[in-house]
This record gives C-alpha cells, sequence and structure tokens, in this order.
C-alpha cells in the first residue's frame, strides 16, 4: 500500500481505469440486461408449444424490460431478443413465408408492450423536447459542466484536492 493512499493503486492511471470498470456495473445498465434470458425463455417456450400464457409471459417480461433502466441500455437488449427471435425463426421453419407467419403474434406483443409501458414512455417522451442534448455545447456549460476550470490543477499534480 502507498502511503497517504488508502485504495492501495499506486497511479491515477489506475484509479481511472478501476472506475472506469465500476461503471460496468451500474444498475440502470444491468436491469434491462437481466430481462434477456427470461424473456428468450418465454420466447422459446411460446414458440415450440403455442401457449397463450408463454406469450402473455412474454409481453409481461417485455414490458419491465423497458421499464427496467436506461433507454439505451433497453434499446441494446430489446434488439438482442429481437435478434434471437428472428434466428429462431430462421432455424426452425424451412421457407421465408411459413417464418414470418408464425412471427405474426409478437406483433400483437410488441403491441401490448408498447400499451402496457405508454404510461411511462409518453411523458418521458414530451420531456425530451425540453433536453439540450442535440444542441451544441454552450461556454458554461463546457467549463462548468464537462470539466471544471479549477481542476487543472490536477493534470499536473493529481492530489490538490485530497
Amino acid at each position: 500500500m502507498v502511503s497517504g493512499n488508502p485504495s492501495g493503486v499506486s497511479s491515477p492511471r489506475q484509479r481511472s481505469c478501476i472506475i472506469s470498470i465500476g461503471r460496468i456495473g451500474l444498475a440502470h445498465q444491468i436491469f434491462p440486461i437481466a430481462w434477456i434470458p427470461l424473456i428468450c425463455f418465454f420466447l422459446r417456450r411460446w414458440w415450440s408449444t403455442r401457449s397463450a400464457i408463454f406469450l402473455l409471459s412474454l409481453t409481461i417480461a417485455g414490458g419491465l424490460l423497458i421499464l427496467s433502466g436506461h433507454a439505451q441500455s433497453v434499446l441494446y437488449s430489446a434488439g438482442a431478443v429481437v435478434f434471437y427471435a428472428l434466428m429462431l425463426a430462421a432455424h426452425s421453419v424451412r421457407d421465408l413465408r411459413s417464418g414470418l407467419v408464425r412471427l405474426l403474434p409478437l406483433f400483437a406483443v410488441l403491441m401490448a408492450i408498447v400499451l402496457l409501458t405508454a404510461f411511462h414512455v409518453l411523458p418521458m417522451r414530451e420531456l425530451a423536447s425540453q433536453t439540450t442534448r442535440g444542441a451544441p455545447l454552450t461556454k458554461e456549460e463546457l467549463t462548468d459542466v464537462s470539466y471544471p476550470p479549477k481542476h487543472l490543477l490536477t493534470w499536473v499534480f493529481p492530489y490538490p484536492f485530497g
């Protein structure tokens, strides 16, 4: 352990690497990914049995996926599920037409998921117009939010603020 450094990490580069790795475990990124196996299970069971209970379970789990976390992680997770469904259809049927016909009930599931999550998605969509993420940064945002100018000293001396 380095004297005066309680974390035991010797260089600022190692600390920044540890902080970056620690961001992987943020809950808003893990929660949507955690729904993928359950959704794929329900999808596979519905594909093999055609039971309505698995279709309903798929709808509920898909709605919970949308409500579970950060929009970007939800989009990537949903993309993985759609890819799995397309691969399941491609490997299970002999011709493209019958595979697409077998996927038609999943469009009803998607519509039901949209209706189940509309109470969350629609207000979020209205608030998205008030964000400044699409606009260029102002000088105040660039200097205050992105990297405070008082921290320029840390480029030369890494420990002035403790």
